[in-house]
């Protein structure tokens, strides 16, 4: 046989290399090596293949990131330089247009009070370093690592203890057994954000080791995979042809089953690849990113889409092995594409299954549940050239890493690749240690708390090309936090926006992309996201104050208050290190948080139960003793069967059994209720029996082969009103489309495990419009919760968008001393009795942007046909007429505004959610605050053009001659009268209530109006003013500019 060519697309892909001198790095650099090159370059390659990839490995990055107190800063090294400058290129930005202009900024510093949620993964970091310690010394007992390896992959995920918080989720994923149906070609997918589903028309295949799969040689070769009947209209679909010279192409098989989408996520692979380059495909959940991996693997291996495919490679070497020793077999790849997929555990069968239903691929799976010997014997299957994929796990590939890491990979998906998302982690270091292919990482929530867990995955992707983690944390986490803060200022906002747009529109583009189910609304119902503000009961509220005057509360909150003794350091360093069970007191502030998320729940939450381990018992206990001896008059009221029976200890069940009273009149309405807390979810079962209601429960007790039995009788029986699910255990891989209406009990630090569970619905499949309610308790540590979810949502909208998002929060994540309402110790252990945080910052904000186009949206338009006719003048409320005025008198060619019409929508969703009036009377007469999160997260208009005035002023300042003298300019603020007067005249024209004339609904519409009917509704009132000033039309102050 000829030998292939060294510098075929397939061939081995390097880590990128830049030298010193490559100021002018061009993405260009990064493509493969021509023919004459290959000989040459040989030699660095296998020089950069063999750089260790553990971050104990790594050069420390220079430069940006911020010296140590005490150390001088090093100079950078060469490669510093080179990651810096790619970074730098690919932002198109100069280190000029980052620079520090404004003295606050150059002196921001993170000193001041660690933050709980920087404090949960620091000590996570030290747990993990501990554990790696006694690891290391356990010498040769690496075959019983791997069996404990082999129990731990395959046993039900156990649900979420007391002890352990939400403030970072770094667990594998839950084997869930799959369901067996129906699915629509185009959406299988598999993963837990896209949901394993079994193709459409079939059961599941069984998995089968590559060597037992010749009895497909069987089957006739017209026979087509994937086996689905095509419609009319798919029939005349031919292939999907990706490159003309080569002839790569999708086949029509696979490709008249793909949707446009689809189709450009393989362009998007094939380009990424073609040019040498790793890349992370971040589609929503449910968008089908399984088949787009599929289609773009059959297009490099030459797939036909019959039985022609069928053990392709083991005829090849089958004649081989006629004439060679199996150590002169060439290597893998050199006649054909090879790939290895790393997976949840939970998603290895799916993913066999799929490669089935879509072609015939030659595969093999490499888990812990095998082996040693069946390891060893997919491995050398490998070598040979028997297999063109192998599927293995995340914890398996971390284990194996050595036997995996040097074999001749031409591509590597990773499935679920947020579970790399902390660069210092064992699996992220392992697959790192890949020599060959290009990699490629998969998953719907790229950035879940922070900026800096899109740079692990782009780094993995490419690495070296997107600068070292302090470089990224300078140019593009820094500018990007501190600018979004409501308290940035014009240098902070202006320095934000640059990054934006070169992360959004230049680094992006070619290594990550990104759908959203907007692109197939029309194929899916409605969804309505509902946020419900709970007040607490008044026995709940008291023994929440209670806790807040705990000892060891106190001890945490003041821990960096001044000690009394006069020593000069603070009180937890000096005589109030330990709380009173001799704890140092950094440990208790997870413990204490544990504490108030369950009192914002119900009371009952802190007895001691059967889930709880025997530190939480003991600890338990004493929450008790302490509760019972303030309420000793009342210790029959708190004893653990009353209080566990007792609804008026818990606000959110007096709002959700309304809803289900409700719901269970509409007759044909079914709930999905969500919980992270297994004793919670006891607390609701004993709720719903008391109501009578029929209903089905899961969470990770449940074992695997009975979980499908309770979700097939949810879907089935219309008996069935409910379903009790724990977040983790059910929040993943259901398909749960009977239901209509989900309730989150309690919300998820991280906001992905809640918008997992509303997706258990809301999915290809449902034929009914979903309406999601999430409970929070006001006022309480659960609010901050959401506040905090609301703030790392943005982020998200921010760096996939580049979404102007309003700035509700001071606060900004990692910076101590810019803690404001969101972050620090002072905020968690608090209770707001009178007033919502969230609520008071939105209209605040809403308030602002309000007042800032009545004082600077310029009116130039002609006033003819604005005066406000007899019947207008009749309207009780004319304000209302205003703002609901018929669209055929808008502007002509007025740009529509999709962020606006998308909350007039949700506004109408909003009120067919709530149609059923006892829902409504219920919430008024309770003064239940409820909002739509949507309308919090969308699109700000406002923001982009109060940062371009506020520039243009400070530019004015700044070149403003120093002798005073001045050439007239047209301001571009209004006079403080225009605003007076408009603001007087929309109150007079807003109701009859004088305490609240306008009200926040009022303002959120009229600030979420275009640019264009803001201008008009000003024109009209601007007449007004003038008429009844008696002003001609004329001499109206009406400037020329308009700065929207």
């Amino acid at each position: 046989m000829k030998e292939k060519e060294k510098g075929r697309l397939f061939s081995t892909v390097a880590p990128l290399e830049l030298s010193s001198s490559d100021d002018d790095f061009t993405p260009s650099a990064l493509l493969p090596p021509t023919k004459s090159q290959s000989t040459a370059n040989s030699s660095q390659r296998r020089k950069v293949l063999s750089l260790p990839r553990n971050a104990a490995d790594r050069k420390p990055a220079a430069g940006p990131s911020r010296p140590s107190r005490g150390k001088s800063q090093r100079q950078e090294a060469p490669d510093d330089v080179a990651v810096r400058t790619s970074l730098l290129s690919l932002l198109g930005l100069s280190p000029e247009d980052l620079a520090d202009d404004d003295e606050a900024d150059a002196a921001e510093t993170r000193s001041g009070e660690e933050d709980p949620e920087d404090t949960a993964d620091r000590i996570s970091k030290e747990t993990m370093i501990r554990q790696r310690k006694l690891e290391d010394g356990v010498g040769k007992e690496g075959e019983a690592k791997k069996m404990r390896a082999s129990v731990l992959e395959s046993e039900t995920e156990e649900e979420e203890t007391e002890s352990e918080t939400e403030l970072e989720d770094e667990d594998e994923g839950i084997p869930v057994r799959q369901p067996v149906g129906i699915t629509i070609p185009g959406t299988e997918d598999g993963e837990s954000d896209t949901e394993p589903e079994t193709s459409a028309l079939s059961l599941p295949i069984p998995v089968l080791r590559s060597s037992q799969s010749s009895q497909l040689n069987s089957e006739p070769t017209t026979q087509l995979r994937p086996a689905f009947l095509p419609t009319s209209a798919q029939s005349t679909i031919g292939a999907l042809l990706l490159d003309p010279e080569t002839g790569t192409q999708v086949p029509a098989s696979i490709n008249r089953f793909l949707r446009d989408y689809q189709r450009d996520g393989v362009r998007f692979f094939w380009n990424c690849w073609k040019e040498g380059r790793g890349g992370v495909l971040g589609d929503d959940m449910g968008l089908g990113k399984t088949i787009q991996v599929i289609s773009f693997l059959a297009a490099i291996t030459r797939r036909t889409g019959d039985a022609r495919d069928a053990d392709k490679r083991r005829k090849h070497v089958l004649k081989l092995q006629r004439r060679l020793f199996s150590s002169q077999l060439p290597p893998a790849d050199s006649d054909s594409p090879t790939c290895l997929i790393v997976a949840p555990v939970s998603l290895v069968d799916n993913w066999a299954r799929e490669l089935d239903t879509w072609g015939w691929f030659e595969w093999a799976k490499y888990t812990s549940k095998m082996t040693r010997l069946e390891r060893e014997d997919v491995v050398r299957d490998f070598r040979i050239g028997r297999l063109d994929i192998v599927l293995t796990s995340h914890d398996c590939a971390r284990g194996d890493i050595e036997q995996l890491a040097d074999l001749r990979w031409s591509v590597i998906f990773v499935d679920e690749a947020h579970k790399l998302k902390n660069p210092h982690s064992r699996l992220t270091e392992a697959m790192h240690r890949f020599q060959h292919g290009a990699r490629f990482g998969m998953t719907g929530t790229a950035i879940q708390n922070s900026y800096l867990e899109l740079w692990t995955l782009l780094d993995w992707a490419n690495p070296g090309r997107v600068g070292r983690l302090s470089q990224w944390e300078f140019y593009v986490s820094r500018p990007l936090v501190l600018g979004q803060s409501s308290d940035a200022t014009v240098s902070q906002k202006s320095r934000m926006e640059t990054v934006k747009r070169g992360l959004v529109e230049r680094l992006l583009p070619g290594m990550f992309l990104r759908r959203t189910k907007e692109i197939i609304k029309g194929q899916l119902p409605k969804k309505t996201d509902n946020v419900v503000f709970c007040r607490l009961t008044e026995r709940q509220t008291a023994v929440y104050k209670l806790f807040l005057q705990h000892p060891d509360v106190d001890i945490i909150i003041k821990h960096a208050e001044p000690c009394e003794c006069g020593s000069k350091k603070s009180r937890g360093e000096c005589h109030h290190k330990f709380l009173t069970t001799s704890d140092p007191w950094s440990n208790g502030v997870l413990k204490y948080m544990s504490l108030f998320v369950k009192l914002s729940n119900h009371v009952a939450l802190l007895y001691p139960s059967e889930h709880d381990t025997p530190d939480q018992r003991i600890r338990n206990r004493g929450y008790v003793e302490y509760l019972t001896e303030h309420f000793i008059d009342e210790r029959e009221l708190w004893r653990a069967p009353v209080v566990q029976y007792e609804p008026t200890l818990c606000g959110k069940w007096e709002v959700l059994s309304t809803f289900l009273k409700a719901w269970k009149e509409e007759g044909d309405s079914k709930v999905l209720i969500f919980s992270k807390s297994v004793k919670l979810l006891d607390i609701l079962q004993t709720f719903v029996e008391q109501a009578a209601y029929e209903f089905c429960r899961l969470d990770g007790k449940v074992p695997a082969e009975k979980r499908m039995d309770e979700v097939d009788s949810f879907n089935t029986d219309p008996n069935v009103f409910i379903f009790l699910i724990s977040t983790l255990a059910g929040g993943v891989g259901l398909n749960l489309t009977a239901a209509n209406k989900v309730v989150i009990f309690d919300p998820n630090w991280n906001p992905a495990h809640d918008l997992q569970a509303m997706d258990r619905a809301y999915r290809i499949g449902q034929n009914r419009d979903v309406t999601v309610y999430r409970l929070l308790g006001a006022g309480s540590l659960e609010e901050l919760v959401y506040a905090r979810q609301l703030y790392k949502q943005a982020q998200m909208r921010i760096a996939y968008e580049g979404s102007d998002q309003r700035r509700y929060w001071a606060g900004v994540q990692g910076y101590r001393v810019k803690q404001g309402e969101l972050f620090g110790i002072q905020n968690i252990f608090s209770l707001h009795e009178t007033g919502l945080v969230v609520k008071s910052s939105i209209e605040k904000r809403l308030t602002e942007d309000f007042c800032w186009v009545l004082e600077n949206v310029h009116t130039e338009m002609e006033l003819e046909g604005l005066d406000m006719d007899d019947s207008e003048k009749g309207n009780q409320n004319a304000l209302h007429f205003l703002l609901e005025e018929d669209s055929a008198t808008h502007l002509p060619h007025e740009p529509s505004h999709p962020a606006n019409e998308n909350i007039s929508n949700l506004k109408q969703k909003r009120k067919r959610s709530l149609e059923h009036d006892q829902l409504d009377a219920f919430l008024d007469s309770r003064k239940i605050h409820t909002h739509l999160n949507e309308e919090v997260l969308s699109r700000s208009a406002i923001d982009a053009e109060r940062l371009k005035a506020e520039r243009k002023a400070k530019r004015s300042k700044t070149l403003a001659p120093a002798d005073d003298s001045w050439i007239p300019r047209r301001a571009t603020k209004l006079p403080a009268q225009v605003f007076q007067d408009r603001l007087a005249m929309l109150e007079e024209l807003g109701g009859a209530d004088p305490d609240e004339p306008l009200g926040m609904d009022t303002v959120k519409k009229f600030v979420e109006m275009s640019a264009n009917k803001q201008k008009r509704i000003l024109a009209k009132i601007d007449r007004m003013i003038a008429a009844k000033k008696k002003v001609l039309p004329s001499e109206v102050i009406l400037p020329s500019r308009l700065p929207f």
